[in-house]
């Protein structure tokens, strides 16, 4: 039966995304990473291993990257799709498939309880954060970072169950640690396995003595400390420091932000109450649902503080959970004029994907339910004692250890967030599932279970109401077009030189305006400049010396119909303009070339990129 219900799951993963397989190369890097992940010979093999992340291109003087797993498959897709986009996001779409099944594995193994493992991953496979990572190509370091990151966990709690033989121990440990050093290959954040290495021992064994149990936590770790130190001594090598982006630095003021961004991107990662957008039906129904289960909340915590005749440690954290329950309905009938107030409050804390008063509802339902949260399982002993609050306290501290990297950072990118999604769905799926039982078993009269089960409710509506198996994020389809129209108009008009060639693209896509106004939307789209550019036309002309400049990029203000591309040429120098069809009318994109170009002048470098 479980075996059944997996496939299921695997199923609602591959259709919530299905529909990416008719993408073209959609995110600005995928050229980039397939043209310096080619095994063509041995040496392009060492290469992998022994080369900063797209070595082959300029981007090491971006940032200096090493993740020689997640290269390798672009050089496993090159070899069977060679620069078919459908192949690539192929391995995207089962890649996450299998990321989600292994998450009901191992959040069922973590709580011992296969239910909630398979509501975690439900949550996970539908929730819209998603949508910035599976259909881009570039970004499925984050799907295997997490896939390893899961086997690192999985392999090594199995190895420290009492009914574990001594051998097979010994081989769970060890392939934990190989899971660990793949999870590194894929991406940097990786770095936090051992710290919940570390917080599963100390949680999960404690004993009442803190020292006995804060050394076993330190002997569980060792092994991944030292595998860890062995990375940073391969990538300093390799790297020739600890690398990462060269112009990022943290700052103490971006703590806020940093914060703020990361929880109401995985709590409420699109604004279904505050955004204009959000009309008709799905406004409507989102508002009823809420409206409904915010009364019922309201209901069920009255009713509990009266029956239990709620003492000073309960009123005090039940009346600001009821004063944000009903200031989240009043922002259900007013909208912004209802967190006015909350708005002005936040001109620091505003992640720059959102506006101030989307961080605001995020942050006041996020707030809201935790209150609720706390409220009723530290109030109601019975609650407390049917929730595992040791394993709810390691999906917590997952939660939390990579605000360490972000704040350190000083940002916090959407995509990031990805991993993190599963700990806060883990979260979520413990509470729910557990107070669910509760109420089923009882004497189904109002309770802090039953305001458990709404709160969660609550938080889970505005996810699944927007999630990509229900609404089109036509972003990143859009994206893809338009690439693949600019691309194949370049590369039509070089084929038949052979020469080495400079390169200047006037006009190349930097935004398309409607995007922004679409609902809902992907929020971390690029558009490729020069380095892309340069290495798609390596990828299909390999013995060509080419030299690419992009020159007044142009943000469009539609999507177009189609793209041309003319040229004119002096010596080696191609000079080549890019021309858009829009609204089915032939013209040139708004803010012509020639416009911008006596704005900026034609010496402005601002506008130029260099590969």
């Amino acid at each position: 039966m479980h075996h059944s219900r997996r496939v299921g799951i695997f199923l609602l993963a591959i259709v919530t995304y299905i529909g990416s397989l008719g993408y073209w190369f959609v995110a600005v890097d995928a050229p980039k990473l397939i043209l310096s992940s080619r095994i063509r010979n041995w040496s392009d093999l060492y290469e992998i291993f022994t080369q900063p992340l797209m070595h082959e291109t300029a981007f090491p003087e971006i940032g200096l990257f090493y993740r020689p797993v997640a290269s390798l498959t672009y050089s496993f897709d090159y070899w069977i799709w060679g620069v078919d986009p459908f192949g690539y996001h192929l391995t995207n779409l089962l890649l996450q498939g299998i990321a989600v099944v292994a998450v009901a594995v191992v959040i069922g193994e973590l709580t011992d309880d296969t239910v909630i493992g398979e509501f975690t991953a439900v949550l996970f496979a539908l929730h819209p954060l998603a949508v910035e990572i599976v259909p881009a190509t570039p970004r499925r370091h984050d799907i295997l970072m997490l896939l390893f990151l899961l086997g690192t966990l999985s392999l090594f709690v199995k190895s420290q169950r009492p009914e574990t033989t001594r051998r097979s121990s010994s081989l769970y440990a060890g392939g934990s640690l190989v899971a660990y050093v793949l999870a590194l290959g894929s991406k940097e954040p990786a770095l936090v396995a051992p710290a919940l290495v570390f917080a599963w021992v100390a949680l999960q064994g404690y004993d009442g003595d803190p020292y006995e149990t804060l050394w076993r936590s330190v002997r569980a770790t060792v092994p991944f400390a030292l595998i860890t130190v062995a990375y940073l001594a391969v990538r300093i090598v390799v790297l020739g420091g600890i690398g990462g982006y060269h112009d990022t630095s943290g700052e103490f003021a971006d703590v806020g932000g940093v914060v703020a961004s990361y929880l109401v991107s995985i709590a409420y990662p699109i604004d279904v109450l505050g955004n204009d957008l959000a009309v008709g039906w799905l406004w409507t129904g989102v508002a009823l649902l809420m409206g409904g289960l915010l009364a019922f909340i309201l209901l069920g915590a009255v009713a509990s503080i009266v029956n239990d005749h709620g003492g000073a440690g309960r009123i005090s954290l039940a009346v600001p959970f009821v004063a944000g329950c009903v200031l989240i309905g009043a922002v259900l009938f007013a909208g912004e004029t209802a967190l006015g107030p909350l708005v002005e409050l936040l001109p620091q804390l505003t992640p720059l994907a959102y506006s101030r008063l989307h961080t605001a509802t995020g942050l006041l339902l996020t707030v809201t339910g935790l209150l609720g949260a706390l409220w009723a399982i530290g109030a109601h002993p019975t609650t407390r004692d049917r929730i595992d609050l040791s394993t709810l306290s390691f999906f917590v501290a997952w939660l939390a250890v990579p605000l360490v990297v972000y704040i350190q950072d000083g940002r916090y990118l959407l995509r990031t967030g990805y991993v993190s999604i599963v700990p806060a769905m883990a979260i979520l799926a413990v509470v729910f599932v557990s107070a669910l039982r509760a109420v089923r078993d009882g004497d189904r009269t109002l309770s802090a279970d039953a305001v458990l089960v709404g709160t969660v409710l609550l938080l889970l509506v505005p996810q699944v109401a927007v999630s990509p198996l229900f609404h089109s994020y036509d972003g990143w389809e859009t994206t893809g077009a338009v690439n693949r129209m600019v691309f194949n108009g370049l590369a039509t008009e070089l084929t038949d030189r052979n020469e080495p060639t400079t390169l200047r693209v006037e006009g190349l896509p930097s935004g398309i305006a409607e995007q922004d106004e679409s609902f809902p939307q992907v929020k971390s789209i690029v558009y490729p400049g020069a380095q892309a550019t340069r290495s798609w036309l390596k990828l299909l002309y390999p013995e060509r010396e080419l030299t690419v400049h992009s020159e007044y990029p142009i943000r469009l203000q539609d999507v177009p119909d189609a793209a041309s591309v003319t040229t004119t040429s002096n010596s080696a120098t191609v000079i080549a303009r890019v021309h858009y069809q829009l609204n089915g009318s032939a013209r040139r994109a708004p803010h012509s070339i020639e416009h911008r170009m006596n704005d900026h002048g034609r010496n402005n470098e601002t506008g130029r990129v260099l590969v």
